[in-house]
């Protein structure tokens, strides 16, 4: 082991943790949430330290989660497991003091089969790329959707009429996802990063949509993955079993020993 080289990622490794450490306290508001570089520098050092010690090395087939433990285990002054623990478990509580959007919850409702609620869900995608189907629409048709089947209450004026109430709620709903959605930008690079090193205690964030998203996506790639590697091994291993046959038989019908390398060069 290079000594330079394990310093370096030492050193590496402690300023990934110490920007983290930093990450994900509340308020919600003034919350730090990872960025792609910071999560990919921290991967970065814990994978090149595991990988200097094993034998096999943990590649990105391999949940990065593996190295972490390994490492953890083998440098326990670092407290590197609960240093990430920590990391989750401040997510977890600031992502479920944001909770879901109106639209999110509709949205819920559209997937699982409520047709009011797709219509509605598809309506208010419709005026926000083109306001002015607004007057189309008979807004107080959703007067329960909109109020998430409960009476609701503008800011001003509810002594309006019920379709121009309904209307304005439509646009509240519109705004409120649209901050909404930049709390998600913020915090869509560390769902991934959980999801994909494979840290058991992602599974206590699925509570939010997103999450739940990046888990799925993360293991349906990473089965595709898997598949192509094996079924890449497998074509490996059937045009080693073809090359060896052909050289038996070139061998066997006397062929010169650099026409046969010729012969099998030709066919690899």
């Amino acid at each position: 082991m290079n000594a330079v080289t394990e310093q370096d990622a030492h050193n590496r490794l402690s300023r990934a943790l110490r920007s983290l450490g930093e990450c994900c306290y509340p308020p919600l508001g003034a919350a730090l949430w990872p960025t792609d570089a910071q999560l990919h520098e921290l991967d970065l050092a814990v994978v090149g330290l595991a990988n200097m010690e094993r034998k096999k090395p943990i590649t990105v087939l391999t949940p990065y989660w593996k190295a972490y433990e390994w490492l953890n285990k083998r440098e326990p002054q670092i407290r590197l497991v609960s240093r990430v623990k920590g990391l989750i478990e401040r997510a977890d509580q600031l992502l479920k003091e944001a909770g879901e959007s109106d639209l999110v919850r509709l949205r819920r409702k559209a997937s699982a089969g409520v047709t009011e609620a797709r219509r509605l869900a598809e309506h208010l995608e419709a005026i926000q790329e083109d306001p002015s189907k607004a007057v189309k629409i008979e807004w107080e048709d959703y007067e329960g959707l909109l109020g998430d089947n409960k009476p609701f209450r503008l800011p001003h004026g509810d002594s309006a009429s019920q379709d121009v109430r309904c209307y304005v709620r439509a646009l509240h709903i519109i705004v409120e996802d649209l901050r909404y959605r930049r709390l998600l930008d913020a915090v869509f690079p560390f769902l991934t990063w959980i999801a994909g090193i494979g840290s058991p205690d992602a599974e206590r964030l699925k509570h939010n949509y997103l999450a739940q998203y990046c888990a799925d996506y993360t293991a349906r790639r990473r089965g595709e993955a898997i598949v192509a590697r094996r079924r890449d091994q497998w074509k490996k291993r059937q045009r080693r079993r073809r090359l060896k046959k052909l050289e038996a038989s070139l061998r066997a019908k006397g062929v010169s020993e650099d026409e046969v390398q010729k012969i099998l060069a030709a066919n690899a």
